[in-house]
């Protein structure tokens, strides 16, 4: 489950035992879940400013209700390490709160950021990578003009 995209039931169903049971069991004792420093906020944001690069991306999806902003490293090429923040919200005051916690030495070394045509990501983007030079990533671009 560290190494690839796989639920505990699916592990649980290969081995024949209670995926619910090993999910658990991995939650609280092999994840680190219970150490990990960022545990009190992480239905919130969650923030990895280890994984910063020149070329992010950033996008928005509905999780579990809730509208959630995802900032990744395009470098990375959706790999483990990617993600750099996770926040609940769109809006640029409730994003930016949190990207601004990102050193601002970080920040501005960002080279682009790769987004779709959302007004609230332009101003999230320009607000807090200000030297970034915003890019409409092709997906948006032909479905748009497909319209």
């Amino acid at each position: 489950m560290d190494a690839f995209p796989v639920t505990a039931q699916c592990v649980g169903r290969f081995f024949r035992t209670d995926g619910k049971y090993l999910g658990r069991a991995y939650k609280e004792h092999l994840s680190g879940f219970t150490d990990w420093d960022q545990k009190e906020h992480a239905g919130e944001w969650v923030l990895q400013e280890k994984n910063m690069g020149e070329r992010l991306c950033i996008d928005e999806t509905m999780l579990h209700h809730d509208l959630i902003t995802f900032l990744s490293n395009r470098d990375g090429h959706c790999k483990k390490g990617t993600l750099i923040a996770a926040v609940k919200g769109t809006t640029v005051a409730d994003v930016t709160k949190h990207f601004d916690e990102i050193q601002e030495e970080s920040r501005n070394k960002v080279k682009e950021v790769s987004m779709d045509f959302s007004d609230s990501m332009m101003g999230i983007v320009k607000k807090s990578f200000p030297q970034a030079e915003i890019v409409i990533d092709h997906f948006h671009s032909e479905f748009s003009i497909n319209l």
